[in-house]
Order: C-alpha cells, then structure tokens, then sequence
C-alpha cells in the first residue's frame, strides 16, 4: 500500500481545483449552471486529465476516476458596477411574424354622397319568365284562301279482321212466304221477285263454303230450299229443309268466290208449303 497516495489525491484535487477554476471562466461561470465534471487523476504524479462522460473505463489501470460539481455556493452580491459607455447602434433587425388581427374598431360616421359613377356594361341575359295567363280571346280573323293539298300522308295501320259471313234475311214483303212461292232474299230483310232486286254489293274478297237456311217454324209435307246467288247465277250446292224440321246446311263445291267491289250477292228460296195453320214463313240465310 503506497503510504503517499492521500496525499497525491489532495494534490490531484488541487489541481483539479485549479481546473475547475479555468474552466468556470471558459464556460462562463456566472450562469450557476449544475454541470458534473468528470476526471482521471494519476496515482503517482496527481496528473488531472478531464474525460468527457461518466466512464471509470476511459482512465488507465494507475489512475482514478472521480467526479464533482462545478458550481459552488452562491457568494455574496457584489456592488454595482458603474454604467459603461452606450455601445454603437446595432443592425436593424429581422421584421417579426404577422400580429392578429385586432377588434374591429366603430362604425365610422356616413360619408357625403359621391360623384355619379360611370354607367356599367350590359349584363347578361336573364332567364326566360314563366308563361303568363290566358289572354281573352280576340275576334275572329278573315277567312284565308284555301290552302294546296297536303302531300299523301302514310298507309295507316292494317285493320282487324271483318267477319267471314254475310247473313241475309227476308219478310219484308212476304213475297216468297207463301205455299209454292220462289223468291230471293237480301241484307236487312228484303224480299223480291228477281236477284237484281235484294242483291248486295260485296266489299271484301272471299270464297265461301258453307250456306246455312233458317226458318222460324218447321216445314210441312214438302223440302224448303235455298241457294246462294252470286251475280244473279246460283252457285253448286242445295240447301234443304226437310218436312218437319226448320234448318239446313250445305257445302258449297263452285261458284261460290265474289270479289270486292264487283260481286253481287243474294240468296233464291223456293217455298213449296207453308208451316202449320196455313201462317206465312219468313226465311233467313248465311255464307261462311
């Protein structure tokens, strides 16, 4: 054990002291900032070296480590010094940020009216307004001449189907009522004598094939016959009622196609009896 190392370390501290001392100057000691300082002090010589952080490593193996407070007590006030001299007029300096704006101030007193401005451009177009109401009606105008004919407007929409029969009816004159009594009869109860007489001009164009005679009461002891006529010229097939009965029906085989517009047709009946108790018998007929 080294009998002279207290006194080696006292001697180490003075002159770490000493270097407090320095350094306090350098690092403007007044500030009393709380600073540690930290040392390795030779165990022989009492060499200071000042080492920057708290690491007992960064001294040798014949050194120690220490550390300690650079500011001491705060001293006693010191008179004030007297008033240097004014210093020389420094550069000016960086303008500051924008302020906030302050509270607006009172409204000012109303000023006196101004010069007539000049008059402004055009503005735009405003948007149309909503119709206005009905006005009364005025008077009647001349009449204009007569306008040319219109081009020939479009086909319109084909028609829905007519019905494929004509129906024919007799009794107007109970011309063929009678016992033996031949006739024809037409549209809308007609009766006559001769086809030119009842007979209907056809407005479609069609090939029947059925005719069907009616009569209200049933024939006696003789057949009730019917043809279908077109342009006064029977076409092939009979139709007959037989004694007791008042319906017949037949197939038409030729002579039965009319044409729109040009074909007449009618139906010839011949009657050879009348129906019970000598009453007459109206006959009716249809085409299909």
């Amino acid at each position: 054990m080294n009998t002279f190392q207290p006194y080696r370390r006292l001697k180490g501290l003075a002159a770490s002291l000493i270097a407090i001392g320095i350094l306090g100057v350098v690092l403007n000691a007044p500030q009393a900032r709380a600073q540690v300082i930290y040392e390795c002090v030779n165990n022989s010589s009492g060499t200071v070296k000042i080492v920057t952080s708290n690491n007992p490593q960064l001294c040798h193996a014949n050194e120690s480590f220490i550390s300690f407070n650079q500011v001491g007590p705060t001293g006693p006030t010191g008179p004030t010094g007297p008033t240097g001299e004014t210093g020389p007029q420094g550069p000016m300096g960086l303008q500051g940020p924008q302020g906030p704006v302050g509270d607006t101030g009172p409204v000012g007193p109303t000023g006196g009216t101004g010069a007539q401005g000049p008059i402004g451009a055009t503005g735009p177009v405003g948007p149309t307004g909503g119709t206005g109401a009905q006005g009364p009606i005025g008077a009647t105008g001349l009449v204009g001449p007569t306008g040319g004919t219109g081009a020939q407007g479009p086909i319109g929409d084909t028609g829905p189907a007519g019905p494929d029969f004509i129906l024919f009816s007799g009794g107007a004159s109970n011309a063929i009522s009678k016992n033996g009594a031949t006739g024809y009869i037409g549209v809308g109860a007609q009766e006559g004598a001769t086809a030119a007489a009842v007979e209907q001009l056809v407005a479609v164009t069609e090939t029947f094939s059925t005719l069907y005679c009616y009569t209200p009461g049933p024939v006696q002891t003789s057949n009730a016959t019917c043809n279908f006529v077109v342009n006064g010229t029977a076409a092939t097939g009979t139709c007959e009622i037989t004694p007791g009965t008042h319906t017949c029906s037949v197939t038409l085989t030729a002579g039965a196609s009319v044409t729109a517009g040009t074909s007449r047709v009618s139906v010839l009946v011949t009657n050879n009896n009348p129906n019970s108790g000598g009453s007459s018998l109206t006959f009716m007929a249809a085409v299909k």
